[in-house]
């Protein structure tokens, strides 16, 4: 009998072999040639048996080399890369020093590696990813600035075709373009298929599937400009929150990467704690620290009176959380407007810091009309914690930008111009008071 973790050890033994005698001999190898280099360590029965494992695992590439007879090369397996040393002082005699390259203007997208974009569901980041691959598959912009142009490969494991039709067509009718002007962008629907990548192998460690590897030759005669991946939990099939696979993972994307010259723009969803601290990262710390670059995408909040809020829930802050080659920490300001996020004047400063106390005193009667015609209590005393005016207001979704602070002040200035009352009803013992309009009040009455 043979337990787990002992069969994981024999096909790591039995795959180190395999790799040992191709450097040996640079061509596949067969069986009898693997059985009498294992002979002294294992019966032949549990060879195949591992052979089978390591094969279903596509860790190895099986040849048929005659009848029944097969032979194997191992891959992506790093001991059959050679070891180069390389000496610096030669490097004194090139003509011109490398330049680091960048996918944009910005400087958030570096060309050679991984970049992770984490942010929580419904957020926007498959929009805002589909803007990056129509910006540098046809208009060359994205969230601002200048990016490259070229040919874009946009993999989806999550929306199904018809709802990327439709966010390509808000896009682009956003920036007066059309689906026509597209032809450079070619996606990959992968939703509710198998999408796994990388997944652990049978010796336990994190290896490239068949799906990728035939996703490489694909991507090889196609030469993109970008790689957009949506999303890392549809791709990884090892553990979130194991750094030694995770830094696997990213590995073979990062090798990816740097084989065809291009950056991979990896989606990704953040952790609960990874909100919360405003880091908005996920899982391990492997996932930061593996990547080139890391982007968060988050609600913009407001916090006035020790009170958190969002004044507008069209506007999502991008910060650089990390830059292996950049200043990190620039944070972008985008406002989705028919149908795509945009940057610039119009989404450049929040609503709550532009009304005026007019607008605010617009706001504040209507509200306190709308409630009266609903039936529903507002209270002047900030000691009625359930129905304080200012604070139900703030929440409101028809607040117009406007924050509890402003309601306050907006609510005593209506109170002082008699253009809202208190209503006080009911016995003394159980005294009822609610905010309404000068037209609507009545001494004594109830208002309802």
């Amino acid at each position: 009998m043979i337990y787990a973790n002992q069969f994981q050890a024999m096909c790591r033994d039995i795959l180190d072999t395999i790799a040992e005698l191709y450097s040996e001999h640079d061509e596949p190898i067969t069986e009898n040639q693997l059985y009498r280099a294992l002979q002294n360590k294992y019966e032949p029965n549990r060879v195949a048996k591992g052979l089978n494992s390591l094969q279903d695992s596509c860790s190895l590439e099986v040849h048929n080399v005659g009848k029944d007879k097969y032979a194997f090369v191992p891959l992506n397996y790093l001991s059959l890369e050679p070891i180069i040393f390389e000496n610096p002082q030669e490097w004194f005699h090139e003509a011109d020093l490398p330049e680091r390259r960048y996918l944009d203007g910005r400087r958030l997208i570096p060309q050679n590696g991984v970049t992770l974009l984490f942010a929580d569901g419904a957020m926007g980041k498959s929009l805002l990813a589909l803007q990056l691959a129509v910006g540098v598959a046809h208009t060359g912009d994205w969230v601002g600035s200048r990016v490259e142009n070229g040919s874009v490969v946009y993999i989806s494991a999550e929306e199904p075709l018809d709802e990327i039709h439709i966010r390509l067509s808000e896009i682009t009718s956003s920036f007066s373009a059309d689906l026509d002007d597209l032809y450079k962008l070619s996606v990959v629907n992968w939703a509710g298929k198998d999408s796994l990548l990388v997944a652990p192998s049978a010796s336990g460690h994190i290896e490239p599937t068949r799906r990728f590897h035939k996703l490489r030759q694909r991507l090889i005669k196609k030469k993109p400009a970008l790689i957009i991946i949506d999303s890392l939990i549809d791709v990884y099939g090892g553990s979130i929150i194991d750094p030694v696979q995770a830094k696997h993972a990213l590995n073979v994307f990062h090798g990816l990467s740097i084989e065809l010259d291009c950056p991979v723009f990896i989606l990704a969803h953040p952790s609960k704690s990874g909100m919360a601290g405003g880091d908005g990262d996920g899982g391990t710390r492997a996932w930061n620290n593996a990547a080139r670059a890391r982007l968060y995408l988050e609600r913009e909040y407001i916090t006035e009176d020790r009170e958190k809020f969002e004044p507008n829930p069209d506007v999502r802050l991008l910060s650089n959380k990390k830059a292996n080659y950049n200043r990190a920490g620039d944070k972008v300001r985008l406002e989705w407007i028919d149908g795509a996020f945009h940057v610039g004047s119009e989404a450049s400063q929040p609503k709550c810091m532009t009304v005026t106390d007019s607008h605010v005193d617009q706001v504040f009667v209507k509200l306190v009309k709308q409630h009266y015609s609903q039936k529903q209590k507002l209270s002047h005393s900030r000691n009625s914690h359930s129905n304080y005016a200012p604070k139900v207001m703030s929440r409101h979704s028809q607040r117009e930008g406007c924050t509890e602070r402003q309601f306050r002040q907006a609510m005593q200035r209506c109170i002082d111009e008699g253009l809202v009352v208190c209503q006080v009803w009911g016995p003394k013992a159980r005294r009822e008071n609610t905010l309404v309009l000068k037209e609507d009040y009545r001494e004594g009455e109830a208002p309802w």
